[in-house]
């Protein structure tokens, strides 16, 4: 249902959807995260009309997405996380809003847990970190991109054959556009054992990477020295998230009228000590009930012989 006010401010809107559904409430037609929940949704502060957008969907419940097939083995590649030859790794990978929405994975979904498939190989790597970012890039470059949030790690994880799970820390909400994955660790060493994880070639940059020998973990996440090519391959990805079925968003409109004009009068001039009048006024007066003078100080009154003492209210003089 839409709402209306006169001048700038909140708009209060509602909607009624099929019994057992969840109400969500967007500021845009596609992508972005809902910005309320429920029948009923107070618009942020606005100053002109404005079209809010509801869908209806299901509860939130765990569920999984597998994004790309994994048809590829790595053999010594710089694709996998868990890259051998040097003592440490920072790895940028990218994935599409559309290839995020074709698994299923909705902006406004809360990304639970992170899976790669290991193919062959096992190792310890240090101090390992996972960092997600929505963002609105949609091919990595030779420069690694800055604002991850960290949602796994670090710690040192061992890595085992078949599919390694990093449970975040906290859901990650992913807000839509691309989603960027960053991992980083570093054993301090010269070189390590690869652990191949199955991955994918792509049809644009999704892998970007960079390495460095005896360094901390610390120092590796921050940007190794020796930066690599970015490449178009990508590892498979396992989503835990919690999905929902979710309708086509509706237009709810909250409109914003022009208040009507106020006239202001007062003195051009005012002289030390003395005593002046400002006013203010509409036509007809019906069209305010209420007028608010700041700053509400002492010297602020309500009638011309100043005595008696401005407080709040509606007068308009």
């Amino acid at each position: 249902t839409p709402g209306s006010r006169c001048g700038p401010g909140t708009v209060n809107l509602s909607a009624t959807g099929p019994a057992g559904t969840t109400l969500r409430w967007y500021a845009a037609p596609t992508g972005g995260a809902p910005l309320g929940t429920g029948p009923t949704f107070t618009t942020p502060f606005i100053t002109a009309s404005t079209n809010f957008y509801v869908s209806a969907g299901t509860a939130p419940s765990p569920a999984t997405a597998t994004i790309g097939a994994g048809a590829l083995t790595p053999s010594f590649q710089y694709v996998t996380i868990f890259a051998g030859g040097w003592g440490g790794y920072k790895h940028q990978y990218l994935i599409r809003e559309s290839e995020m929405i074709a698994a299923g994975v909705l902006p406004g979904s809360n990304i639970t847990s992170i899976s790669v498939d290991n193919a062959n190989g096992t190792g310890t790597y240090n101090g390992l970190s996972v960092r997600l970012k929505s963002t609105t890039t949609t091919a990595l470059t030779s420069t690694f991109e800055a604002g991850a949030t960290p949602v796994f790690g670090p710690v040192n994880y061992t890595t085992t054959v078949g599919v390694n799970t990093f449970t975040l820390t906290s859901p990650y909400v992913y807000t839509g556009g691309s989603l960027l994955i960053e991992t980083c660790w570093s054993k301090g060493t010269t070189s390590n054992p690869y652990s191949n994880i199955k991955y994918d070639n792509t049809t644009y940059a999704a892998t970007h990477y960079a390495y460095d020998d005896n360094q901390t973990p610390a120092t590796i996440c921050a940007g190794p020295t020796y930066n690599g090519t970015p490449e178009n391959t990508r590892p498979q990805f396992k989503f835990g998230y919690d999905g929902s079925c979710q309708g086509n968003r509706v237009p709810v409109m909250a409109t914003v009228t022009t208040p009507p004009a106020v006239t202001k009068t007062f003195p051009g001039i005012i002289c030390n000590n003395a005593i002046a009048q400002i006013s203010m006024a509409s036509s007809p007066m019906t069209n305010y009930t209420n007028y608010a003078w700041t700053p509400n100080t002492a010297d602020l009154y309500t009638n011309a012989g100043a005595t008696t003492p401005y407080v709040s209210g509606n007068a308009p003089t």
